[in-house]
């Protein structure tokens, strides 16, 4: 009688490691499937030119404007690539020596673009948006928006390619 006991229990033992080991790939599949892609870009919550934005000290607007690497990591390409060319404080690569100093600076603090510049498609969607904004004819005469994010999105592009 021991000895069937002790069958049954080793039985439901193995039954049970097999349904832990089943399921628990299951569980672990889902938790993956629950990580998603963001596929718009970055909103950020005050701009340069909003009322707020000037009531704000300068440490203020860094932090209203911080997107954490997290969020960076899950924007596809694309969103990532548009989240780095709106951020407002881009414009400071332009601040130093070259464009490489000042994209590794503003790399430092700022994850989307540290994020961009790790991904392998980056050069690919770079030269797409490079590309589209040249279809719509003399950069010179597009606002100054579009012109400042084409001509960064070419530093962003160089840089990538120099390293």
């Amino acid at each position: 009688m021991k000895k069937y006991a002790f069958a049954a229990l080793a039985v439901l033992f193995a039954v049970g490691i097999a349904l832990i080991a089943v399921f628990g790939v299951r569980a672990s599949a889902k938790m993956q499937a629950v990580r998603y892609s963001v596929n718009e870009p970055y909103n950020y919550p005050v701009k340069p030119g909003d009322d707020e934005w000037d009531a704000m000290s300068i440490e203020e607007r860094l932090e209203a404007c911080r997107v954490d690497s997290e969020t960076a990591k899950n924007m596809d390409t694309h969103s990532l690539m548009l989240t780095v060319l709106d951020y407002p404080f881009i414009v400071d690569i332009g601040f130093y020596t070259h464009a490489g100093e000042g994209i590794e600076k503003v790399r430092a603090g700022f994850a989307p673009l540290d994020e961009l510049l790790n991904r392998s498609d980056a050069s690919d969607i770079l030269n797409e948006y490079v590309r589209e904004v040249e279809k719509g004819g003399n950069v010179k005469d597009a606002d100054y928006a579009i012109a400042t994010h084409y001509h960064i999105a070419q530093s962003i592009l160089e840089y990538v390619g120099n390293n």
